[in-house]
């Protein structure tokens, strides 16, 4: 199939069989996603990191942790109320 991008996706998990990240790998980008918990389960946080290859014709703003890499985070938090109950995400 032309134009078929193959996509690789490694799970994660700890001793209580919760998903703690994911690796997403494919040609161009690596996309991590790691999520945190509380004493009760309750997934608190998902962190997203995106590497992938700089365009050398960009001319625009970014940040640059490596040589010919670009980084992106996004990190999301839960808040759970007194009851367990997912109650706000941020």
């Amino acid at each position: 199939m032309a134009g078929a991008v193959s996509v690789t996706t490694t799970y994660t998990y700890n001793e209580q069989n919760r998903l703690i990240s994911t690796v997403k790998q494919s040609e161009n980008e690596t996309v991590t996603e790691k999520y945190g918990f509380n004493n009760n389960g309750n997934t608190v946080s998902k962190t997203k990191e995106t590497v992938k290859p700089v365009d050398a014709n960009d001319t625009g703003n970014f940040n640059l942790s490596k040589a010919g890499t670009s980084i992106t985070n996004e990190i999301t938090y839960y808040q759970f109320d007194v009851w367990n109950q997912l109650a706000k995400i941020v």
